[in-house]
């Protein structure tokens, strides 16, 4: 059942260069000099904390999709398994973080909790357009901040600039994406 979800809701042709983009940022705002296989383990973190947060950011949206998206599978199945798989890549990110040091671990666990708060509180008091571009999106500069503190010594004007250049693609791409839905085009 989670191999339909990511064939549904997590192509790779869209989340892979997502992932990829997120360690260049990161690696450019950081001082380290990241080997060939630490380029690899950031490049699957990353695809794995931009997985946990698209899985939530659909699991909080399945009230929404049952009257304009019925046939996603989040909808037509029940939550529970999402919700457990949801719970693991939570802390398996916890985790991965912490292999290589507590801070970027604590910036993950503090990342959960403001999308916690922003899921539960926020929401519902905020217009759509607003939380998905002031909100939602503030998720991809947060991991370009993690995967740069993960990678050692981020320098704060470079990490500026690169967390910047991450909410901005992020921006962009669902600014694009938005158009194309609204214009019937569902790729």
């Amino acid at each position: 059942m989670f191999t339909a979800y990511l064939r549904e809701r997590f192509p790779l042709r869209i989340f892979g260069p997502a992932a990829i983009g997120i360690v260049a940022a990161a690696s450019w705002a950081s001082t380290a000099t990241p080997t060939p296989a630490t380029l690899i383990y950031m490049i699957a973190f990353s695809a794995l904390l931009v997985l946990q947060f698209r899985l939530w950011d659909d699991l909080e949206d399945r009230a929404r999709d049952s009257a304009t998206h019925p046939e996603r599978l989040l909808v037509r199945t029940t939550a529970a398994p999402f919700r457990r798989a949801l719970m693991f890549l939570g802390l398996a990110n916890v985790a991965l973080c912490g292999i290589d040091g507590w801070p970027a671990a604590v910036e993950v666990g503090l990342l959960d909790l403001v999308f916690y708060v922003a899921y539960r509180r926020t929401r519902s008091l905020v217009p759509d357009g607003v939380w998905r571009f002031s909100i939602l999106l503030s998720k991809y500069p947060a991991f370009v901040v993690v995967l740069a503190t993960v990678l050692g010594a981020p320098q704060p004007r470079r990490l500026a600039a690169a967390a910047l250049a991450a909410y901005t693609t992020a921006c962009g791409y669902e600014a694009l994406h938005g158009k194309r839905r609204f214009a019937g085009v569902t790729s």
